[in-house]
């Protein structure tokens, strides 16, 4: 945010921004918390409705939408008329589905052209709608994410969203991206139970959390994994009374220079200098090839888990782009009623691989993997690969890091 714009926000302003962004972190760990942190968000920016949802995933298929000011009735009928959004028309010809975008909907059509409009007429005015700004939480590009939108409403008589409003919003898209990246990455426990080092033991990804000052609180065993000699980081022991387990650092100074000044923006940074959740730091593989990704994100002091794991203050997420991702039977079975030989299709699909080369690397005729693959589809009321991989992707987690690959 550029300091002109922090100047020009009075003390009742600022609290309110400083509210949205706590409660968001907030709900992260807690999900009852989002309903709340959207009716804030919504006051933030003078806003008649506030909604968090899935655009491309309904709630039916493993998507959601959180709002505020929007009936069920209201998201029922914008599914019939979406088709008609000149909005969504103009953001799809110019590609601005983006991690981080925000756009505003004079942007995307002038308001005079919006009005003639039968989305305007038979949709929008029918609930007092008529300007947007909308933000791209996560695109398609992120693996194991859907794809993620956070939009807000002014009404017919309101002002439109201006450049004020864009800034401020895309501060909460990143810190959103940060929040819901968290959250997913921590699908595997129940959010409730996440508040548990027993839990957090179990997550197959890699994981820490971080003391206030920077040092290692908690290691899971797939971040043990990764440190130590011949690893792509290590544990710097320091004092057993204060500093727990140690600090953590790369295998080259520059990286644990990069990796210390992210967590110190994380932490003690001003609230408006949050880079979006996906980038993150990229730490060397031992073997020169690849590197893992290192991504951080702030635990809000209002969130239960800050208080039962050892108040950390930040927690840390350490992935490898090229491991594949994993669907679990179990799961698919009790979802969907998909078998075992079908998910190992649905992998298949999820690694970008084409039926031909499914089919033999699992033993089987092109007809068998097609067989599957439409089975696929009805079961989980998807009509095209897109749409299935989207679905999968929500359900997928990463294979086990092996920190020698």
């Amino acid at each position: 945010m550029p300091p002109s714009l922090l100047t020009t926000m009075n003390t009742q302003q600022l609290e309110a921004f400083s509210n949205v962004i706590d409660r968001i972190y907030a709900a992260a760990l807690d999900p009852a918390c989002w309903t709340p942190t959207m009716e804030a968000l919504a006051d933030l920016h003078r806003a008649r409705t506030a909604i968090l949802f899935t655009p491309a995933t309904p709630p039916s298929a493993g998507g959601y939408a959180i709002s505020h000011g929007v009936s069920a009735q209201e998201m029922a009928d914008w599914a019939l008329y979406v088709d008609e959004d000149p909005w969504v028309a103009a953001a799809t010809r110019r590609n601005l589905f983006q991690d981080g975008m925000v756009v505003l909907g004079q942007d995307l059509v002038p308001d005079s052209e919006l009005v003639r409009s039968r989305f305007y007429e038979n949709f929008l005015r029918r609930y007092g709608n008529r300007h947007l700004c909308t933000g791209v939480v996560f695109g398609a590009a992120v693996p194991g994410q859907v794809p993620v939108a956070c939009s807000l409403h002014r009404g017919v008589a309101d002002s439109a969203f201006d450049e004020s409003s864009r800034t401020i919003h895309h501060l909460v898209i990143n810190h959103l991206s940060r929040a819901i990246g968290t959250a997913s990455r921590l699908k595997d426990a129940e959010l409730r139970l996440a508040a548990s080092l027993q839990a957090l033991e179990q997550l197959q990804g890699a994981l820490l959390l971080m003391g206030r000052r920077g040092e290692v609180l908690f290691a899971n065993p797939a971040a043990m994994a990764l440190m130590g000699t011949g690893r792509p980081l290590r544990l710097r022991t320091g004092n057993p009374l204060t500093d727990s387990l140690g600090w953590l650092e790369g295998w080259s100074s520059q990286t644990t220079q990069e990796i210390t000044r992210e967590l110190q923006r994380v932490l003690h940074a001003d609230l408006t200098q949050v880079s979006h959740f996906t980038m993150g730091l990229a730490v060397p593989k031992p073997t020169g090839q690849g590197s893992y990704v290192v991504r951080m994100a702030r635990l809000s002091p209002q969130s239960d888990i800050t208080a039962s794991l050892m108040n950390a203050g930040a927690i840390v997420f350490i992935s490898d782009p090229d491991a594949g991702l994993v669907l679990e039977d179990q799961l698919l079975k009790r979802l969907y009623g998909i078998s075992p030989a079908e998910r190992r299709v649905a992998e298949g699909i999820l690694a970008g691989d084409n039926l031909p080369a499914i089919a033999l690397r699992l033993g089987i005729s092109e007809n068998t993997a097609s067989t599957h693959l439409k089975r696929l589809f009805a079961k989980t009321d998807t009509h095209r690969q897109s749409q299935l991989v989207r679905l999968l992707m929500g359900l997928a987690h990463q294979k086990p890091l092996n920190a020698d690959r």
